[in-house]
Parts: C-alpha cells; sequence; structure tokens
C-alpha cells in the first residue's frame, strides 16, 4: 500500500467513527478494508496507535456507551498493526474492574480496557498496555500524603493539568498492586 492508499484509509477509519468528512461533504465512499501481515513485534509494527483516554467520570455518558468491536474495527481498518491502550490515564481511574484502584463510573461492570485486548487479539494486532505512573489525579486528590508539591508552594502546582505523586510514598506499592491485578 502507497502513503496515498494508507491517508485515504486512516481518513475513512476517523470519518467513518463521525460518519461524515465534514461541511457538508457526505459520507466518504467505502473502499475495501486494508490487511497487513501481522509483522514481527517490534521491529517490524510501524503501523502503530495511542488513543489518549484521558477521561475523567463526571459526565456518566463519558465511556457510558463505548464500543469495544467499532473502535477497533476502525483501528484495524485504518491499517494499523499495533494498539497501545490506556488501562489508566492522568485522571487515575482504572479503566478495568479492579478492587485496589478507583474504577471510571461509567464503566458500570464492564471492563474497558479488557474488552479492548479481546478485539485486538480477534484482529490479530499487537497490543500494549499503558498504565500512567506518578500523574495521577485520583490519587493526587484522594491521598495527599502522596503528593509531589514545589518548593515555592502548594498554590503553584493546582495551576497545572495534572497532581503528581511522589513514587517514594505508600503510592509505588499501590500502583503496583493495580499493574499486578
Amino acid at each position: 500500500m502507497n502513503r496515498r492508499t494508507f491517508e485515504k484509509t486512516i481518513a475513512a477509519g476517523f470519518a467513518g467513527l463521525a460518519g461524515t468528512r465534514g461541511r457538508g461533504a457526505g459520507p466518504l465512499p467505502q473502499e475495501p478494508a486494508a490487511t497487513f501481515a501481522n509483522p514481527k513485534w517490534p521491529e517490524g509494527a510501524y503501523r502503530r496507535v495511542l488513543v489518549d483516554t484521558h477521561v475523567p467520570d463526571w459526565d456518566p455518558r463519558l465511556l457510558g456507551s463505548f464500543d469495544a468491536a467499532r473502535y477497533v474495527d476502525t483501528i484495524a481498518k485504518a491499517g494499523f498493526n499495533s494498539v497501545m491502550q490506556y488501562a489508566n490515564s492522568h485522571v487515575g481511574l482504572c479503566l478495568w474492574q479492579t478492587k485496589i484502584g478507583q474504577v471510571h463510573a461509567a464503566l458500570k461492570g464492564r471492563d474497558f480496557f479488557g474488552e479492548v485486548m479481546q478485539e485486538c487479539a480477534k484482529r490479530g494486532l499487537h497490543r500494549v498496555a499503558y498504565y500512567s505512573l506518578v500523574f495521577d489525579i485520583w490519587a493526587f486528590d484522594t491521598h495527599p500524603d502522596w503528593r509531589t508539591l514545589p518548593d515555592n508552594g502548594a498554590e503553584e502546582f493546582f495551576k497545572g493539568r495534572t497532581g503528581t505523586v511522589c513514587p517514594n510514598s505508600p503510592y509505588r506499592n499501590h500502583a503496583a498492586a493495580c499493574v499486578h491485578e
């Protein structure tokens, strides 16, 4: 597949999530799904994707109706052969049914991470888990004694995007237990 065909395939995949090309252009024409042999990992897997999943749970619609099969199908049709998927993100919410960490409220018993991994396996995609360490809003808010704060005061830190926690605090054991689980 040449670069132009690859880019059209990617555009078609993302447009499929939205349904149109935008600006009233109408839906994209359907092209046959790209098929790639599952290359040797890691040196042959050049078509890799990571979709940031820093999704808070203050709105139950966020991840509440997620369709893992459609999500992975779009990625596969776009020609990717490796998926890096968040198990948790900087938000600090677990995207699987954990007994240790805080589960994303919208999952309601579902295993977002596991569903994505299963769908990737069905399509022969390489799977890589992403577990965010140190940048963890849930841990920062829930365990103030785990926080890493700047010398010039906590007020400066709260202007940032995410809380950080110290790996030399009990957070280390918490994170290790979550990853082990």
